[in-house]
This record gives C-alpha cells, structure tokens and sequence, in this order.
C-alpha cells in the first residue's frame, strides 16, 4: 500500500514521516555543537554532515533581495 486511504497512510507518507523525525533533531544537534565547537577541525566534521542534509538553496535573480535566514 503505497498511497494513502481515507482510514491510513500509505508507506511514502509513512517513510517521510519517519525520515523527518529523525533529521530534524540530528540536525538540530548537529549544529548546535559545530556552532559551540572549539576547534575548527570538529566544526568542519559536523558540518559536512549537517550542510549537505539542508534544504536546497532557492536561486534568486540578479538584483532580487534575498532572504535573511539562510
């Protein structure tokens, strides 16, 4: 069962349910501690996992202003 019925959710919705359970707070945790860490070495390895795991970037137009959060 893969799409969702009126009475469950079917397995993509399940399975992106659960994916984001688990990056939220793995992101989350991961960049609290790049940004209270020490030495640049430790902050560089939680950010290769934390920044390739994001959102993409939205592309702007030349001239548009851009968003302040990042």
């Amino acid at each position: 069962m893969l799409r969702s019925r009126p009475d469950r959710h079917g397995a993509i919705a399940v399975s992106i349910h659960w994916l984001s359970a688990v990056l939220i707070p793995a992101l989350l945790g991961s960049g609290l501690r790049a940004a209270n860490a020490l030495d640049a070495a430790t902050k560089a390895g939680l950010l290769r996992f934390h920044i390739p795991a994001q959102f993409p970037k939205q592309e702007t137009q030349i001239g548009e202003p851009t968003s302040p959060i990042r």
